[in-house]
């Protein structure tokens, strides 16, 4: 979550220069803040600096936050708890998430609209998360995230934080930053809700579509003389009109259109995915719709002409 810009005014050169060459220096001793504050230290070099109070509560978020000094502004940045990171850090961190969430709720204000949402961290100590959820829980939200997730720890290890994490069924659960088709329906299998992710537009951008048999990168030779759709029961326009052969084309000439009817294409099949699952949870059929999902994922993609 983003903070708003902590206005200055007044601010020298050489204010701008103490101020950055105090803030490495606490980076290099390893020094962490409590939130986007300045130190009393580098408030008295620059007295006539004055920060201004968020008016609105910020996404918690498990990481660390720290200042720059940018042409008389103060840059609010945040330092992530890297997935390598020691328990105790991993502790401290989950410590100030939970330090957030309770400045947030008692700062929300109601009447302005929006719904407030708590973010469970704890990085992959099942424990860790099944405690900072329960006090998340005890706190209240409208609505409970997990983060921290989807950053290189493999499915497998996802699944297993989302079935130590606890949350309450008539509240929505939102997984942050997934994700691949398979990770979507997993999550979903495990009680999840929401997800946001960059990967159906980002690789449209970079010739790869998801179908139902999986992804397909178009860049690749095999397609140079495929008439065939991308996928015959998909009906987004770069399926309904255009062959694997002309979207090959265009990506190996990289044309814009390319990148275009791909990221349509996948907005599209995730559409549908998301469709399809919210019908199998309405009948009641979710079980046999993710075996053969599944099972067709694993087909892989049709054969070579």
């Amino acid at each position: 979550g983003r903070l708003p810009l902590l206005n200055g005014s007044g601010s020298s050169n050489a204010s701008c220069r103490k101020l950055r060459k105090s803030e490495n220096a606490s980076r290099r001793s390893s020094a962490i803040g409590n939130g986007p504050n300045v130190s009393a230290s580098a408030m008295s070099r620059n007295r006539a600096w004055q920060p201004t109070v968020p008016s609105k509560p910020m996404s918690i978020s498990s990481c660390v936050w720290t200042v720059r000094f940018h042409r008389g502004r103060i840059l609010p940045g945040r330092i992530r708890t890297p997935l390598s990171a020691g328990i105790e850090q991993i502790r401290l961190a989950t410590r100030r998430t939970l330090d957030w969430a309770a400045r947030c709720k008692a700062a929300h204000n109601r009447d302005a609209g929006g719904m407030l949402f708590g973010i469970v961290q704890g990085g992959l100590d099942a424990e860790l998360r099944a405690d900072c959820a329960r006090r998340l829980v005890e706190i209240g939200f409208d609505g409970y995230a997990l983060g921290g997730l989807a950053v290189g720890e493999g499915q497998r290890e996802m699944f297993r934080m989302l079935e130590a994490t606890r949350l309450p069924a008539g509240r929505p659960r939102y997984l942050m930053g997934v994700g691949k088709p398979g990770d979507i329906v997993g999550a979903v299998a495990r009680g999840i809700d929401m997800f946001d992710c960059v990967l159906p537009t980002r690789s449209g951008r970079t010739s790869q579509a998801f179908t139902r048999r999986g992804p397909v990168n178009l860049r690749n030779a095999r397609h140079a003389a495929d008439a065939r759709p991308l996928d015959d029961k998909c009906a987004c326009p770069a399926c309904g009109h255009y062959s694997r052969a002309y979207l090959h084309h265009l990506e190996r000439a990289r044309e814009i259109l390319g990148s275009m009817l791909l990221t349509w294409h996948n907005l599209h099949y995730y559409q549908d995915l998301m469709k399809g699952m919210r019908a199998a949870i309405g009948a009641e059929t979710f079980a046999a719709f993710a075996e053969a999902f599944a099972a067709e994922q694993a087909m892989g993609d049709i054969a070579e002409i």
